[in-house]
């Protein structure tokens, strides 16, 4: 099993969460760039990664998580945005499934 290890995608460790909202639920995505750099990546090499969890929409529903997922280890975004836009797509697809 392989571990990664991430780095904050600020100057601060506390990561970003967003949140958007889906069919009376909250999407809360995190993106995070890894360290590792992927020489087979043409360009500037970043691999970025993300994090969903998704809770029932309300000012106290954050606390309780009805689902959450990261990104495959096997796949990498070559941008920030564009694991962010991944994490709400899979974000969608979890709350679609329930």
């Amino acid at each position: 099993m392989t571990t990664l290890e991430i780095t904050p995608n600020e100057q601060t460790d506390t990561p970003v969460w967003k949140t958007e909202t889906y069919h009376d639920h909250d999407m809360h995505v995190c993106t995070e760039r890894l360290i590792n750099r992927n020489p087979s990546l043409s360009g500037h090499g970043n691999e970025w990664t993300f994090t969903v969890t998704v809770s029932l929409r309300g000012a106290n529903a954050q606390n309780e998580e009805l689902v959450s997922a990261k990104a495959d280890l096997g796949l990498f975004y070559a941008s920030q945005a564009i694991a962010e836009g991944m994490g709400f797509l899979r974000g969608r697809e979890l709350i679609e499934a329930r």
